[in-house]
């Protein structure tokens, strides 16, 4: 079996690499990364010569210089790539704040403009894909997952194709600390889009946990800090939410947050980067403990501005975590599952057949039995509060006309599912716009 990582110069992939060789599979025989900075991918191999030299297990890891060699004869594509690398989350964070609006990158006016960015660059790698190796599955890690496995689906030639993200694995982990249980004993079940979704029921060993959980919401959220932000919703919904409803509920506060830091995340998020690849350059410590360091230096810092709740730091010794927790995980078991090694329930974002107040074409967050060679029919709809269906609904128009406005390269499309979006004001929709397509120099759209 092969595996192709698209953004494999990424700090992500030596996580991914980790996990991978702690499985051993011998039907995994060849790890092809390919990257569009091909000198991060040379830069992060050391690290991955180590990992395998702890683990004590060697596989074909390939340095890709064209996708085309990625993809040649491929089984499985990961993609988690970052379309105009640091600047241009720097821009998603700017550009909306310049104009009074949350600079987030995947929701809101930020993550429009990482979706626009983005879209024409993923529509290529899957027509890539097709040609190449059409039965190959693509597992789509690439922000803003729901916004571009809606487009990949829905307008692309290749239909192998699965969203993930990590998120929602947050609350299971967060339920096996707080009980101090094997996250395995844990079971959940989770509904609606990417970055927006609630979990409605919660299990330990069958046993319906949920209520005690909400029952005892203080010292639950305590395992999480940026959850002591929705404790209130958590009470009145008796659901416990995605951590990314923070930006839909207190959007504002956390704009003045954003505002009142002279450091901001994605220049932080930046800058740490480029002192991390720098390291790896000049080659003076273990690449290892380079990235051990710099992933101390990440995690600790994860919503800690969003929120106010700053996070205790931890050394960081990536072989012994043990839980279940992270897109490399996530990306791993759907993988397994599609390819018959047991199958699992997980949620992924694929196509809508279930929920009767959606479209057919849409693409949501659902809980979804995985089996070998895709998904079956049907999930799960749970009767949610009404303020929780509502949001549901106009971020969905949002995404699907968004889609749809890139497609057409029509302006007045794209201004329109602007105006479905509780983050964008409308007053400021077409500046937004001019500004995103300006910034990022997007093309074949008309003035």
């Amino acid at each position: 079996m092969k595996l192709s990582v698209i953004g494999g110069g990424s700090v992500r992939t030596p996580l991914l690499i980790k996990n991978l060789l702690e499985r051993n599979n011998p039907d995994l025989e060849t790890i092809a990364l390919f990257d569009t900075d091909p000198e991060k991918m040379q830069l992060i191999k050391p690290i991955l010569d180590e990992i395998s030299e702890h683990l004590k297990v060697k596989k074909n890891i390939q340095i890709c210089t064209s996708f085309e060699e990625m993809a040649e004869n491929t089984d499985f594509v990961f993609s988690s790539f970052r379309q105009g690398g640091d600047q241009g989350r720097i821009l998603d964070e700017s550009i909306p704040d310049a104009l009074g609006m949350l600079g987030q990158e995947t929701v809101g006016a930020g993550g429009a403009a990482m979706a626009l960015r983005t879209l024409p660059v993923a529509l290529d790698y899957a027509e890539k894909l097709h040609r190449i190796a059409p039965d190959a599955w693509l597992i789509n890690f690439t922000n803003p997952s729901g916004i571009l496995t809606e487009a990949l689906l829905n307008h692309s030639s290749h239909d192998k194709i699965v969203g993930i993200c990590d998120a929602p694995i947050v609350i299971k982990n967060m339920a096996a600390s707080y009980l101090n249980c094997p996250v395995d004993d844990i079971d959940f079940r989770t509904f609606g889009l990417n970055h927006l979704g609630w979990v409605y029921d919660v299990t330990l060993k069958g046993k319906p946990i949920l209520g005690q959980l909400i029952e005892e919401a203080e010292k639950f959220v305590e395992t999480e800090p940026l959850y002591r932000n929705l404790l209130d919703h958590i009470k009145e919904t008796r659901l416990i939410p995605n951590e990314y409803l923070l930006f839909y509920l207190h959007s504002e506060d956390v704009r003045k947050k954003y505002a009142g830091e002279s450091y901001k995340r994605s220049q932080y998020i930046a800058d740490i980067n480029q002192e991390f690849y720098r390291s790896l350059k000049k080659g003076n410590v273990k690449a290892l403990d380079a990235y051990q360091e710099y992933l101390e230096k990440r995690e600790g810092s994860y919503m800690a501005v969003e929120t106010g709740n700053a996070r205790e730091k931890q050394r960081v010794d990536i072989f012994a975590r043990k839980n279940k927790f992270g897109y490399d995980d996530v990306a791993i078991s759907v993988m397994d599952a599609l390819r018959g090694k047991g199958d699992t329930v997980l949620p992924v974002n694929r196509k809508n057949d279930s929920c009767s107040y959606l479209e057919r074409s849409d693409v949501l967050e659902v809980d979804s039995h995985l089996h070998k060679g895709g998904y079956s029919e049907g999930f799960e709809v749970p009767e949610l509060p009404e303020r929780c269906v509502s949001l549901i609904k106009n971020v969905k128009a949002y995404e699907r006309k968004l889609v749809e406005g890139y497609m057409k390269k029509d302006r007045s499309l794209i201004l329109e599912a602007f105006g479905y979006n509780p983050l964008i004001k409308s007053e400021k929709a077409q500046v937004l716009l001019d500004e995103i397509i300006a910034s990022h120099k997007l093309e074949d759209f008309p003035k």
